[in-house]
């Protein structure tokens, strides 16, 4: 586990305030035990949290006192996937030799989920993984530049003004992440994908080391890209797994983490699992089923009613310290966690239909724009906000995503839609594992983020991707048991073909759902009341008074504003850390 942040002076004769560099260093973990390096020069301070989870240092300093941190793991292409001397530090060591040198050789062939901050010779480089995935945050000032893998170091910061970003705020209100490099906050941007950003002689430097349109669909026949796409997937597990011979995952009754945990136990690992899926249902039943196929030592904590997402990273931390295999059969990593996070979108093409394949390829973008919000359920009423603040607000999500889309250059315009699901929806996903390190001190092993992967993925058509056709033709790749227990699929999805005993919820079905959300219904009852009645509440921005009358409506029933009343929790949220 790795927290980096830091402070930069943007001018060379600009000395950083002692007490600036206090608050970075008190703010880095919320665990008083958690051991604090620093690392830098005259110009930049640099702190990391470590728990060891990944092996290697994952640092390289040099004679001339200049250093590079990384987060994660970069995983060098170079390096022998079967070979056990893969080092994370050499990887460090070849990324800082090539920002002092200005070459993104090392990085273009880096395949991990990690970012990097290096401090050389005054200059100061930010560098995030090829998908983003791995979150750095950066506040640019009039003097300093402050980064932080943790948006809420930043939050804590009292020397820096956070003011609100409207369409930060809004995007995140109405999708669950801001799109782009923004946040909640002007001034405070997060690293994009490939980006590598300089602040060097007072000038702020930024470029792509890799873009995804940059990878051309293939013609080869879906057989012989089905084995290429097996063996990427394979080599990235093996990469990760790096000889260890036990492993803890994540197993639900889906084919996500079925896919990681099968090529973990197919490399010869005993692996622990866990389900947190509520009783009775297709996620919990079928995730045993498959647990017991490939002897898994499998573990099951259902999750109560209504805690629609809760904070996994914590229950699997939790998880670990009381299961019963333990003992008897240790982990050799135990805060290393393998999660199948990111599988349906890169792979099966969840919330790419084919409308909207249709409607981009024939040049009607914002149809397709309207077709996956109407899809989605993303809703943001003009009525809660005050009289001419937005217009109307879900239009400026609209252009958000529209502005997204039209960065690629993909030769099939659907493909630009999937990267901009890819590379907004997807890698903002894990915003709150990331956020909360220092608390559940779990690290993820996310190989359908691979970059070689997710390379692979994007050579094959979109129209073979579809509703988990071609995901669904590559389990035969695997490991019989991986196809002999059935598995929960996607409503409009390719169902699966192995009947599923009748009598278990379906996450999907109206009733199931409709049962969630009663549970969920006494919930925002209670934070709607006190969110109208709170001394902060943002009345500069929120209609109290509409909100009130949305409050009661979905008190009685009559209709569902559960997403109003969550806009307004969002808001507040934010409002609350603006100073």
């Amino acid at each position: 586990m790795s927290i980096i942040a830091g402070i930069y002076s943007l001018k060379a004769r600009v000395r950083i305030p002692d007490e600036y560099v206090a608050l970075i260093r008190a703010n880095l973990s919320r665990d008083p035990g958690r051991a604090v390096s620093e690392f830098g020069d005259e110009r930049t301070h640099i702190f990391r949290a470590e728990l060891d989870a990944f092996k290697g240092a994952g640092v390289y300093t040099d004679d001339r006192g200049g250093a590079t941190v990384v987060a994660g793991e970069p995983l060098n292409g170079d390096h022998d996937v079967y070979d056990r001397d893969r080092d994370r530090d050499r990887d460090v060591q070849h990324i800082h030799r090539d920002l002092a040198e200005g070459k993104t050789t090392t990085l273009a062939r880096c395949r991990g989920t990690f970012c990097a901050v290096s401090a050389q010779n005054g200059v100061l480089s930010l560098v995030a993984d090829k998908l983003g995935v791995r979150q750095l945050f950066y506040w640019i000032g009039p003097e300093f530049v402050v980064f932080s893998t943790a948006l809420r170091i930043i939050e804590e910061l009292p020397f820096i003004p956070r003011r609100m970003n409207h369409r930060g705020a809004l995007e995140h209100a109405a999708l669950g992440y801001p799109l782009a490099d923004r946040t909640p906050y002007r001034d405070v941007f997060a690293m994009r994908g490939g980006e590598i950003l300089q602040f060097r002689g007072g000038r702020t430097f930024r470029c792509r080391y890799w873009k995804w349109d940059d990878v051309a669909p293939s013609e080869t026949p879906e057989a012989d890209l089905l084995v290429a796409l097996y063996r990427t997937f394979r080599s990235a597990v093996k990469i990760r797994l790096d000889g260890d011979r036990s492993a803890i995952g994540y197993l639900s009754g889906g084919l996500d983490s079925r896919c990681v945990v099968a090529a973990i136990c197919e490399l010869g690992a005993k692996t622990h699992t866990f389900n947190f899926a509520r009783p009775d249902t297709q996620d919990l039943i079928l995730g045993r089923h498959f647990a017991a196929k490939v002897k898994a030592l499998h573990t099951e904590l259902p999750k109560q009613s209504g805690d629609h997402i809760p904070d996994y990273s914590a229950k699997i931390a939790d998880g670990w310290k009381v299961s019963r295999f333990r003992d008897q059969h240790p982990a050799e990593r135990e805060n290393v966690v393998w999660s199948g996070e990111g599988g349906s979108v890169a792979l099966g093409h969840v919330h790419l239909g084919r409308r909207i394949v249709e409607l981009m390829r024939a040049g009607r973008t914002d149809e397709a724009i309207d077709t996956f919000c109407a899809t989605e359920g993303i809703h943001l009423s003009p009525k809660l906000f005050r009289s001419g603040l937005f217009g109307h607000p879900l239009e400026l999500v609209k252009k958000g995503i529209r502005e997204e889309i039209e960065e690629f250059r993909s030769p099939d315009p659907a493909r630009n839609f999937y990267l901009f699901l890819m590379l907004n929806d997807q890698r903002r996903k894990l915003h709150g594992h990331f956020e909360n390190l220092d608390r559940h001190g779990v690290e993820f092993q996310l190989p359908f983020f691979d970059a070689e992967f997710f390379r692979s993925v994007l050579e094959i058509p979109v129209d073979l991707c579809l509703g988990h056709r071609l995901y669904v033709n590559w389990l035969n790749l695997f490991a019989p048991a991986v196809t002999e227990v059935p598995w929960q699929a996607y409503p409009g999805h390719v169902p699966c073909p192995i009947p599923v005993a009748d009598g278990l919820a379906y996450q999907w079905d109206a009733g199931y759902r409709n049962g969630e959300q009663r549970a969920i219904y006494g919930r925002l009852k209670t934070e709607a009341r006190e969110l109208l009645r709170a001394s902060d509440f943002p009345s500069e921005i929120l209609s109290r008074a509409n909100l009130r009358i949305a409050y009661f409506i979905h008190r009685t029933g009559l209709r569902d504003y559960s997403y109003l009343i969550d806009t307004a929790r969002v808001f507040h949220r934010i409002r609350r850390k603006c100073v």
